[in-house]
C-alpha cells in the first residue's frame, strides 16, 4: 500500500527518494519523520548497492572486451601474418 503512495507521488526510483528527503514523505503519507527516514535510509542503502553492483558489472565488462579484442585479429592482414609461418618455420 505505502509502494504506491510513493509511486503516486512520482518517486519511481529509490535515488528519486534521496533527493526529495523525507518532508514530501511525511506529508504525502501521514507517517512520523522517524519512518520517513528509515525509508530514506533504506533506499540510499539500495542505490549505493545497485551502483556498486554496476561498477562492478561495467568493469567486467571491460575486462571481457579486452580479453576479447586481444583475441580476435582486428584485420585482414593480421590474420594472413598469424597464419603464416616465420622466417624460421
Amino acid at each position: 500500500m505505502i509502494c504506491g503512495k510513493i509511486m503516486a507521488l512520482g518517486i519511481i526510483s529509490v535515488l528519486d527518494l534521496e533527493e526529495i528527503g523525507t518532508e514530501p514523505l511525511v506529508h504525502s503519507l501521514n507517517i512520523s519523520k522517524e519512518t520517513a527516514a528509515k525509508i530514506v535510509e533504506t533506499a540510499m542503502e539500495e542505490a549505493h548497492r545497485l551502483a556498486e553492483s554496476k561498477e562492478k558489472s561495467t568493469a567486467a565488462q571491460a575486462v571481457l572486451a579486452q580479453e576479447i579484442n586481444k583475441a580476435t585479429p582486428t584485420t585482414n592482414e593480421e590474420t594472413i601474418r598469424q597464419a603464416t609461418p616465420g622466417p624460421l618455420g
